[in-house]
């Protein structure tokens, strides 16, 4: 276990990208293309290289490209530059020699120091001396390493560590869950669907934190990760997220609490599976994006957008559903109370995942992913507990809903009665 975590913290971590790029032809936008970023802590002795091949050789003789090295600070001004202006604010700048035979070029290296802050750089290539008259497709490698030797991007340094004590934090808690839920077993005699939905959401959630770590962790071993499983981890997470969320806006909508129409949920969980299948495919896409170079967290960009206002969407309908089932419980004293209670804990979680959003934005683009990753796992792990201490303590939701009616042949709770 010892030599675990001294290989989980102390392993030289690395990026390595891999990617293809088509320049050159008559078209000016063609001339220059982004390659990849890389955020560099304080100090001096920072590397970058770079080689890059031509994927269907065309040219008889050597050719040559031009990198550039963009500090943040310019890459405002860089991206609204014509294409073949952007060189001209780079802070470096080298030669790539391209062979004739399609061979992979030397490595270009370079390095890098920076002593107030740390920097986010970018990395283009320029192709506006028309070397390539047609448009061609490349293939480059680059690999970027810190000061201190160690190669992970500054956004991502501690996430090792913190990576660490959530799935620490959620094996804690799974098995309190477990033993709650054995408890509830036994004076129940049966668990309730509600408390299935939100052990299949923890389970979806505890899997994919371990997903994360294994990635990262192979991530210091060999620069990219295991890609397959990033992706999935996303997925699972998404999917849980979508769970808990329809679970509130059943009991928003009345489910064990009211007399209603929603019998076998026939209208509700198609609504829920499309709306999982839409998060998913967003995640996917978002994933495509991962080193673009406005991105620094899981849903930055077009996606992130998109995502936030499906969840917004969701939000509404919940709002509309606790007020219409509070209306209906008018005359019930104490299930009005809950509904009352219920909804703004609720709101706390619909609304963190905005707030979280937007604070990225007004932070440094090197800190996004630490309050990305740190806030939504505070959301999740906030929420999945309030939600298991709904379900199973004897509180509010126990003496209004019908969980309380199954612990005694023939029981049943005060308030409305309901089918379940």
């Amino acid at each position: 276990m010892s030599r675990f975590l001294f290989l989980l913290l102390n392993s030289i971590e690395g990026k390595f990208t891999s990617g293809f790029i088509s320049i050159g032809g008559s078209k000016e936008e063609h001339r220059w293309k982004y390659l990849s970023k890389f955020g560099y802590r304080t100090g001096t002795g920072s590397k970058y290289h770079l080689r890059v091949r031509s994927i269907k050789v065309q040219q008889t003789a050597e050719k040559k490209m031009t990198l550039g090295v963009y500090c943040d600070e310019e890459w405002e001004q860089v991206e609204e530059a014509a294409p073949c202006a952007r060189i001209d604010k780079s802070r470096a700048k080298h030669t790539v020699k391209i062979k004739p035979d399609g061979e992979w070029s030397n490595w270009i290296s370079g390095t890098l120091s920076q002593e107030l802050r740390p920097h986010v750089w970018y990395f283009g290539i320029d192709d506006c001396k028309d070397n390539f008259n047609l448009l061609t497709r490349f293939r480059f490698e680059f690999k970027a390493t810190q000061a201190d030797g160690s190669e992970f991007s500054v956004e991502q340094t501690y996430m090792g560590y913190i990576l660490f004590v959530e799935v620490a934090l959620a094996i804690f808690f799974l098995v309190h869950y477990w033993k709650l839920c054995k408890k509830f077993y036994a004076s129940a005699g049966s668990l309730h669907p509600v408390i299935w939905t939100l052990s299949i959401g923890i389970i979806l959630q505890f899997i994919a934190l371990c997903f994360n770590f294994i990635h990262i962790y192979s991530y210091s071993g060999n620069g990219h990760g295991i890609r397959a499983i990033d992706i999935i981890a996303e997925i699972l997470s998404t999917v849980s997220h979508v769970l808990l969320t329809s679970l509130l806006i059943l009991l928003a909508l009345g489910y064990t609490l009211l007399q209603s129409n929603l019998g076998q949920l026939d209208i509700v969980i198609p609504i829920v599976f499309i709306v999982c299948i839409v998060h998913v495919l967003l995640v996917g896409f978002g994933k495509i994006k991962d080193d673009a170079s406005y991105k620094f967290h899981e849903n930055e960009g077009i996606i992130g957008w998109i995502i936030l206002t499906v969840r917004l969407t969701l939000y509404v309908w919940f709002l509309w559903a606790v007020n219409s089932s509070s209306k209906e419980a008018r005359t019930n004293v104490k299930l009005l109370f809950f509904f009352r209670k219920f909804k703004f804990a609720s709101s706390s979680y619909f609304l963190s995942y905005p707030i979280i959003f937007f604070v990225c934005f007004m932070v440094a683009p090197y800190v996004r992913h630490y309050v990305f990753s740190i806030g939504t796992f505070i959301m999740q792990a906030t929420s999945i507990s309030w939600l298991t201490w709904l379900f199973l303590s004897r509180g509010d939701y126990f003496e209004v809903s019908t969980l309380n009616s199954s612990f005694l042949p023939g029981g049943n709770r005060q308030g409305l009665s309901k089918t379940d």
